[in-house]
């Protein structure tokens, strides 16, 4: 029948061992990131999966190897140290020749010879023997010769106005190739290691990052103080913003009276600050909210760290936060009156007997002990009397109904 079919997925690792030709142009970071870890993933898998494990365990060795033949290359031979800024550019190459080929000498020698043996008779007769013997030579020579001319350049070139570098130059030994140190300078977005960073931003509170006890219709309010400590002594322009991460029960976070849903930009000169006001109003659930993370950033070097995966060095230099707690009255389980209505009379034709029913409480709130019901006399001294007292083991999950009050033209309001 067909309301029987159901359908199934499998998770199976597949190889295809079709071998596709082709060249490949890899970074040294894509090699070791992805390139050897693949392969030894693929070397780790059984026989029967991956047939060719043995040749995969070999190629990420090989690659090791080139790796760390690249790494001890590069410095061997040192050419000379170039400084330069963004805006300046450095272009140099080398142009080799390498000429190969091969020669070919053909050299072959042959003879041969043979004997005769003749007689004449004439006039008494003559007999004599005759030797032919013949030799030739043959001599071939061949050569083809090929040259092959190609050049390296490198390029030394930076777009972000400020930056400068200390570059050491180096030519390889094994490899015809270029190697580099970056000896020193000053760079941003991105910040080059080795280098002086140019950005540096500064967050701290004015007036505690706790606030306790606030009326929940009230905001929790926070004085922050924003600053740039460049150390290169440059106006800098950082964000502000929430991480959503830490706030998944929703409180709603302002800054300066706007929603702080999205980073805000500041400029600053260096060695300034800016207060800014924040604030935290309660969510639809929760009272109480821990560890509402405010960050301070150089937003172009997380983001630029983010895509290479994250570096924990670039948030020491480039990333501020501060961890803010705020916690709200809770109020007491609501409650109300569903019986009485307003105005209802209580008259001798009902035997001046009342029936009150309660609802809209929450039992499960662990605050909720009981519930205590008082009237106030119209025309009294204003004062409130207790009814009764009903204890929350004894309340409904929905409704309460208290029955069997007596009273006399008693009006309620």
């Amino acid at each position: 029948m067909p309301d029987s079919c159901k359908f199934y997925t499998k998770k199976k690792l597949e190889i295809n061992n079709v071998t596709l030709g082709g060249d490949f142009v890899y970074s040294e970071r894509h090699i070791v990131k992805d390139v050897i870890p693949s392969l030894k993933y693929l070397a780790l898998q059984p026989l029967v999966v991956n047939p060719s494990r043995h040749r995969d365990s070999l190629a990420f060795a090989l690659w090791e190897t080139y790796i760390t033949m690249n790494k001890n290359d590069r410095k061997t031979n040192y050419q000379k140290t170039v400084s330069f800024d963004a805006g300046a550019t450095l272009e140099e190459s080398t142009t080799t020749e390498q000429t190969s080929g091969w020669t070919e000498v053909f050299d072959a020698k042959g003879w041969y010879g043979a004997n005769a043996s003749f007689e004449l008779k004439a006039l008494g007769g003559i007999e004599g023997n005759l030797a032919i013997k013949h030799e030739h030579t043959k001599s071939n020579t061949h050569d083809d010769q090929k040259t092959n001319v190609y050049g390296i350049s490198y390029h030394f070139q930076d777009d972000d106005v400020g930056d400068n570098f200390l570059v050491k130059v180096y030519k390889g030994r094994i490899w015809d190739s270029y190697g580099f140190e970056l000896v020193a300078g000053e760079s941003s977005c991105p910040w080059e290691k080795g280098t002086r960073q140019r950005s540096a931003p500064v967050l701290s509170s004015i007036d505690g990052v706790s606030k306790v006890n606030v009326p929940k219709n009230t905001s929790a309010v926070y004085q922050l103080s924003l600053g740039n400590s460049s150390p290169t002594n440059e106006t800098m322009t950082y964000d502000l913003s929430v991480d959503p991460t830490s706030n998944p029960d929703g409180a709603i976070v302002k800054l300066n009276g706007q929603p702080l849903t999205q980073p805000v930009s500041f400029t600053l000169k260096a060695g300034t600050t800016q207060t800014v006001t924040v604030t935290v109003d309660k969510g639809p659930t929760a009272f109480k909210y821990d560890n509402l993370i405010v960050q301070f950033v150089t937003s172009c070097e997380t983001n630029l760290a983010d895509a290479r995966g994250g570096d924990t060095l670039v948030d020491k230099y480039f990333v501020r936060t501060l961890a803010l707690s705020a916690s709200f009255i809770e109020p007491c389980s609501p409650v109300d009156i569903s019986f009485p209505l307003q105005d209802f009379v209580v008259t001798p034709a009902a035997q001046n007997k009342l029936s009150i029913t309660l609802n809209e409480y929450k039992k499960n709130d662990a605050d909720l002990k009981l519930i205590r019901l008082q009237y106030r006399p119209i025309g009294g001294d204003g004062s409130w009397i207790n009814i009764s007292e009903t204890l929350k083991a004894d309340l409904g999950d929905v409704f309460t109904i208290k029955d069997g009050f007596v009273a006399t033209d008693l009006v309620f309001e």
